[in-house]
């Protein structure tokens, strides 16, 4: 089994408030296990 990691930043270019909704929505999280990302 191999593993990749990726590691990257980024700045955030609309308020905290309006990305975080858009990242803790339930589409976004689905996703994130469809494609078997893990944030840290």
């Amino acid at each position: 089994m191999s593993l990749e990691t990726t590691v990257f930043t980024f700045k955030i270019s609309v308020p905290y408030e309006e990305w975080a909704a858009v990242y803790d929505s339930e589409e976004n999280i689905q996703m994130m296990k469809e494609t078997g990302m893990t944030c840290l």
